[in-house]
């Protein structure tokens, strides 16, 4: 079901791919927005103040935001990959640590969370790939 969205991503064509992603999860009926599991909502101003703080070392900062956001980013990993999602979930909140000070807050947080385990689903599956040539 998710090979197309696996091939399109490696491709780099994720707009397609995500509404593809969308259209086979439903059965073939469009999916309402509301039934992507997103997290709590908060304001823009509370995200770039959690990413401030995480950029400089505040650790309660970084448990807010995991405790926020971890189960929406392992349901997105799931869905996508299965077998490692508890993996790329980890990798996810690793890479969100190492670059919290990048974080320009022209999106939400969740977001940004999105593309990083968008784009930690696509290196997982190349290196699936890469090992079985």
């Amino acid at each position: 079901m998710l090979s197309f969205f696996r091939e399109a991503c490696l491709a780099g064509d994720y707009q397609s791919s995500c509404k593809s992603l969308a259209f086979q999860v439903s059965n073939g009926h469009p999916m309402k927005t509301a039934s992507v599991a997103q997290p709590s909502v908060a304001s823009h101003a509370d995200d770039l103040a959690l990413m401030q703080a995480i950029a400089n070392g505040t650790t309660g900062a970084f448990e807010r935001l995991v405790d926020r956001f971890q189960q929406p980013v392992a349901r997105l990993a799931q869905r996508l990959l299965g077998s490692d999602a508890e993996d790329v979930t980890q990798d996810v909140f690793v890479t969100m640590l190492q670059k919290a000070g990048r974080f320009r807050g022209e999106c939400s947080i969740w977001t940004w969370l999105t593309r990083i385990t968008l784009n930690q689903c696509r290196n997982r599956i190349r290196r699936r790939q890469v090992r079985r040539r």
